[in-house]
């Protein structure tokens, strides 16, 4: 089964049912974790990548869902692209209030 990457559980708008027929969602961070702040991009950077790899992170089959705080989720796209050249992304459609997949590919 396919996995979907969320950098942590957003507030609004997110509809986990929605995002969960595209796979198991996986938090990056929770609530409750402790982790550098997005203003240390490089410390904010090494924990990213570290629990990806803790999660076995396969960019042909995962996917990450840009929802959540936009600074986390550029820094989280950035690091994905960098370290493994591609990555599927779920983006929401307000006009039809569903997510769609992409994939960024240099």
């Amino acid at each position: 089964m396919r996995r979907v990457f969320v950098i942590e559980e957003p507030r609004a708008r997110f509809d986990p049912k929605k995002v969960s027929d595209f796979g198991e969602i996986k938090l990056v961070f929770t609530y409750h974790d402790r982790r550098p702040s997005i203003f240390q991009p490089n410390e904010f950077g090494d924990a990213i990548i570290e629990r990806l790899e803790a999660r076995d992170f396969d960019p042909s089959n995962d996917m990450v869902c840009v929802a959540g705080s936009m600074i986390g989720v550029a820094l989280l796209l950035m690091i994905i692209i960098a370290r493994w050249h591609q990555v599927d992304l779920l983006m929401f459609n307000a006009r039809t209030e569903n997510y769609v997949l992409r994939r960024f590919q240099p």
